[in-house]
């Protein structure tokens, strides 16, 4: 299979549209096509959001890597594209919590590397054909209905940390997402009400992934969130590899459960290292006065930014704007507006590019 059509494959439903396919964003909910798919002349693969998303987190809800947008070489070696002949190393079932199969998720060992594949359970081929991966349940969400509420669920990163963990401690669910991504609002509703620690992998990626969903369960979802930080782990260590999972020795299993329990509370401020900047509140900060082009909307002498899905009326409303302004016209909302000289400056990059 080529690199395009494995993209293609992945992404669902596309158009061609004079050079370039379009097809709805996987790393964001897209309600009109925003991801354009074109091939250069070098046979890699080009992806680009119009809404901004980045490419790592696009590749990441398809369930790919950098290396499945090149080409396959000359000499026919392994170069990342995904194969699908063989026997299958694992087959993990995505159910969500009234147990409905929602998912396949297949992974293939092939000399030191893996491939990793996705299908849906009422369609034939691989692909979730356009489904995103943030919309998919947490792994292992149809067992949750019978765990005790008083103990704390783990939830790990990927379905084999989660199969491991769940050997010693049943109490545990995967994200399947991969590091890139994030669990949507309807995976984590299953955790509604409950104590959840959150177990990262043992690299950068993995915390900053943890952060986010534990910023989105502390949003009224569950009642306390806790993140276990395993400081002796190796890199990309996961809760597969603890000595007290691989070994099953009890004293170390009993201690492992007491520091999990025992985990810290996330806040914000504790893992601003491993997130996405935060604001901070500064006190005695007088607020600049703000003069208005068009008032709470437009201020004057800043930057402002229009952002929305394509053919949203983006262009159409700058261009009114500026027309208003032309002639001292009203604006929409019957604001009046000051008559001045306009300049249109036309970008078609995306939001994270202006």
């Amino acid at each position: 299979m080529s690199s395009i059509d494995l993209v293609l494959e992945r992404v669902g439903h596309c158009e061609w549209r004079n050079g370039y396919y379009m097809a709805s964003c996987p790393a964001h909910e897209d309600r009109k096509p925003s991801l354009s798919i074109t091939q250069g002349e070098d046979g890699k693969v080009l992806l680009h959001c119009f809404a901004g998303c980045e490419k790592a987190k696009i590749l990441a809800a398809l369930g790919l890597d950098a290396g499945d947008l090149f080409p396959a070489p000359a000499n026919g070696a392994r170069n990342g594209h995904k194969k699908t002949g063989g026997k299958p190393t694992a087959t993990w079932e995505i159910r969500d919590a009234g147990g409905e199969l929602q998912a396949i998720h297949v992974r293939f060992d092939r000399n030191g590397g893996k491939d990793c594949l996705w299908k849906l359970p009422s369609a034939s081929g691989w692909g979730l054909k356009g489904r995103k991966l943030a919309t998919l349940p947490l792994y292992r969400s149809e067992h949750l209905q019978g765990w005790p509420e008083e103990d704390p669920v783990v939830v790990v990163e990927g379905e084999k940390a989660a199969d491991a963990f769940s050997k010693v401690y049943p109490s545990v669910l995967g994200t399947i997402t991969g590091a890139g991504g994030t669990p949507g609002a309807e995976a984590l509703e299953v955790l509604r009400g409950r104590r959840v620690i959150l177990w990262p992998d043992n690299d950068e990626e993995g915390h900053r992934h943890m952060a986010r969903i534990a910023e989105a369960l502390c949003e009224g979802v569950a009642t306390e969130v806790g993140v276990f930080g395993w400081e002796d782990g190796p890199p990309k260590g996961d809760a597969a590899d603890h000595p007290a999972v691989t070994d099953k020795d009890p004293e170390a299993l009993e201690k492992l459960l007491i520091d999990l329990k025992s985990a810290t509370i996330w806040e914000p401020e504790d893992d601003i290292e491993n997130t996405e900047p935060v604001g901070v509140l500064l006190s005695n900060v007088v607020a600049e006065k703000i003069e208005w082009l068009w008032k709470g909307r437009v201020p004057k002498g800043k930057l402002t930014l229009v952002d929305g899905d394509p053919a949203k009326g983006k262009s159409a409303l700058t261009i009114y704007v500026a027309a208003c302004v032309t002639v001292g016209r009203a604006f929409p909302d019957g604001a009046p507006c000051e008559a001045g000289g306009v300049a249109l400056l036309n970008a078609e990059d995306g939001l994270a590019d202006t």
